[in-house]
């Protein structure tokens, strides 16, 4: 028989105990709703929509070009489904956390803090069954590596460092603590704004220039949420609560929290520069064109933006509208190949000179 009671658990109540039980139930329940929701919510809208290959092969890309993750075709986009069920989980981590930074809610205060704790635990809970989930696949599956390859690991390994070693100490001895409170809605909603932003970027045609400026629009929000959140006010409220620690004389808290700080800090950084360079190159980019070289090379020209010619005749997304992707040839509305007709109007641009 549980030696608690559901008041305790509704509670949050600061026990090595309840704690326990609470993070075992937000596992088991987000091992179940986030590929349930990406492959059975998310994936069969995202099948039906024009965008498709071009949501896939930017989200491989940016996987690969700054995060050094490769991920066949089939797991980035499996990867790209699920992580909207990541961002679900995110949404639901922060919003408990508003009654508590917001007191003129006129929530009560305990009740306020506990649902910040439950906040907390929520991310905590899908980290840890991520980290048996992958666990289990490299021990035990065959060929584990292309669905999570050793820079994913490395990557999620660094994420989920913070919450699972801090959220719970938290929770028992600093429960109270508003700077602890802003550091999970932040962390979470940040994660949310920003990445539904980028996910929404990612369906856009850029050759438009009404869909070009939703993207800047959408890289701006992202690029801003990132440096802010994950950056200067990560660094901020990790230096006071870090100070809190060592305080009050808890020394292995504070150490713990240094190592978490830092792993989590590095994940940033590379969120970060993700946000800031695709912030970089869409404000850069002309409706009007995209690199005739990388097109006759068969490549996602979304993911080679310079040197943009304000009269080229081909788009910047003119691969992603063919439906194309990386591994195949690009290829036309009518069947032919991109890089044949760019020959051919070559040949006729000589002719006509000669």
């Amino acid at each position: 028989m549980p030696c608690f009671s559901i008041r305790d658990v509704i509670m949050c109540a600061p026990r090595m105990d309840v704690q326990i039980a609470i993070i075992c139930v937000q596992a088991l329940f987000w091992y179940s709703f986030i590929p349930w929701f990406g492959r059975r919510v998310i994936m069969p809208f995202v099948d039906t929509r024009q965008w498709r290959e071009r949501w896939i092969s930017r989200s491989q890309i940016s996987l690969k070009t700054n995060f050094l993750i490769d991920l066949n075709r089939d797991a980035a986009y499996d990867f790209a489904c699920c992580f909207m069920g990541i961002m679900v989980q995110h949404l639901i981590g922060a919003a408990l956390c508003i009654p508590a930074i917001l007191p003129g809610l006129g929530m009560a205060r305990d009740l306020a803090v506990a649902l910040a704790c439950h906040g907390a635990l929520c991310e905590v809970g899908w980290e840890l069954q991520d980290t048996i989930t992958r666990a289990y696949d490299v021990i035990f599956v065959p060929g584990w590596r292309a669905k999570s390859p050793p820079a994913l690991l490395a990557v999620m390994g660094a994420h989920h460092v913070m919450g699972i070693c801090l959220a719970m100490p938290m929770n028992l001895h600093h429960r109270d603590l508003p700077m602890y409170h802003e550091a999970i809605l932040s962390l979470q909603g940040a994660a949310f704004v920003a990445f539904s932003a980028k996910a929404y970027g990612n369906t856009l045609d850029v050759s438009h220039s009404s869909e070009l400026a939703q993207m800047r629009a959408c890289t701006l929000v992202d690029a801003a949420v990132m440096i802010w959140t994950r950056g200067l006010r990560f660094a901020w409220l990790a230096v006071h609560i870090l100070s809190e620690f060592r305080t009050q004389g808890q020394a292995t808290m504070f150490y713990g929290g240094c190592a978490a700080a830092a792993l989590m800090g590095m994940f940033n950084l590379l969120v970060i520069v993700d946000s800031v360079s695709k912030f970089a190159k869409f404000f850069a980019l002309r409706s009007s064109g995209a690199s005739e070289a990388a097109v006759a090379e068969g490549r996602d020209s979304d993911s080679y933006p310079s040197q943009v010619s304000p009269d080229s005749s081909f788009s910047t997304e003119s691969s992603d509208e063919a439906g194309g992707n990386e591994e195949g040839g690009e290829t036309s509305n009518d069947g032919r190949s991109l890089a044949s007709i760019i020959r051919n109007r070559r040949k006729d641009t000589s002719l006509a000179g000669a």
